[in-house]
């Protein structure tokens, strides 16, 4: 009596591979789409297909195109926006970052969640950076140290602080915006390359400031506990700015 054959179940493997004009068309129509989540067109799209596409490009061995191609395409829009931030008066400038920030984070979860597949295979192997957080390190680099926006950025915060310190009224939700911004990149939430370079002259000047500020004025032991706790995790944000 002939031996009944094992039956295996083989995963299933294309015959056909994607080659390289097949993977740009797909990573051009991917492209298309950042561009409308960028410009707050995403009810039009079809996240499941473009989920679909980003995982074919990814299976057929094409995540370094996938990666770069949308580290070029997220870079280029904050580019465009940090010309528009940057060119805000000082009364402006706080308010303009805020809603550029806000707006980033939304459409970062929505660019994250069409390449998780890549998140979870191609950057894990390689190391690299996960989608979201360098959409982060992006809008950090390209905006939020962006040569006219940098040092404004870093007085009016100082300034803030200061009439807060001596009993002025400020927009503290704005202010404690701006901060949530740099703890979104510190070390907790993005990797240490985001602040590899950075300064340690803003975070001295902040924590100068605060001391010089708070001596004018006497306050209770308990007080004074609360602002060094603060003026401490503050610090530890603007060090990334």
């Amino acid at each position: 009596m002939a031996e009944k054959k094992k039956f295996v179940i083989t995963p299933f493997r294309p015959n056909v591979q994607m080659n390289s004009e097949a993977a740009k068309g797909i990573w051009r129509a991917l492209k298309d789409a950042i561009v409308e989540i960028h410009g707050k067109n995403a009810s039009s799209l079809s996240f499941e297909e473009l989920y679909r596409n980003a995982y074919n490009l990814v299976l057929h061995k094409h995540g370094e195109l996938l990666y770069a191609g949308v580290t070029e395409s997220v870079t280029e829009h904050l580019r465009a926006n940090a010309a528009r931030v940057s060119s805000k008066p000082d009364d402006q400038l706080l308010a303009e970052l805020t809603a550029q920030w806000d707006d980033h984070k939304i459409t970062m979860v929505m660019i994250r969640d069409i390449l998780m597949y890549m998140d979870r295979t191609y950057v894990m192997q390689r190391k690299k950076k996960p989608v979201y957080d360098l959409g982060l390190q992006i809008f950090l680099e390209q905006i939020a140290r962006h040569a006219d926006v940098k040092d404004r950025l870093r007085e009016l915060l100082l300034r803030n602080i200061h009439s807060e310190r001596t009993g002025e009224v400020v927009d503290r939700s704005q202010l404690k915006n701006i901060l949530s911004m740099s703890w979104a990149c510190s070390p907790s939430a993005c990797t240490s390359r985001t602040l590899r370079g950075a300064s340690s002259r803003p975070q001295r000047t902040f924590i100068g400031t605060s001391r010089r500020t708070s001596s004018h004025r006497t306050r209770a032991p308990s007080t004074c506990a609360r602002r060094r706790r603060a003026c401490r995790r503050s610090s530890s944000a603007w060090h990334t700015i």
